[in-house]
């Protein structure tokens, strides 16, 4: 079996997330109500989702922190040519999808393990144990 290294664990989590904002992007536009947001979203909105998106992509680190600041970046480009409020809105969006990026890096990244449940037989064995260890010794 091959060993995970860092770089595969973060490569997989740069994916997922590249997957997650893709996902909620598609919802945004085709899911309920899309049509009337399809009209209403201008070019540069368009632009700058996808510039977010590369930037998610080209992070080697993807944090809160990291993905913020990304955000910040793209929104300050496009100040001169968007409507504040819209701008100030879309800023808010694509901040808010953090938590499901976060949730899907959660998931992938590390394998559930499943507790181990100690029976009553195996606790009778470790006692047997003990007690035959104890008359040898």
């Amino acid at each position: 079996m091959k060993k995970r290294t860092k770089k595969m664990v973060a490569a997989g989590g740069a994916g997922l997330a590249l997957a997650a904002a893709a996902a909620a992007g598609a919802y945004f536009l085709y899911g309920k109500g899309g049509a009337s947001r399809r009209r209403k979203i201008r070019g540069w909105a368009l632009k700058a989702r996808r510039e977010a998106l590369q930037g998610v992509k080209r992070l080697k680190k993807l944090d809160r922190g990291s993905y913020n600041r990304l955000i910040d970046t793209v929104a300050k480009r496009y100040r001169v040519k968007a409507n504040q409020r819209e701008l100030a809105q879309m800023v808010r969006e694509l901040k808010g999808h953090w938590a499901s990026i976060q949730r899907q890096l959660k998931t992938k990244s590390r394998p559930k393990r499943r507790p181990v449940r100690k029976t009553r037989k195996a606790k009778k064995v470790r006692r047997v144990a003990k007690a035959r260890k104890k008359r040898r010794g």
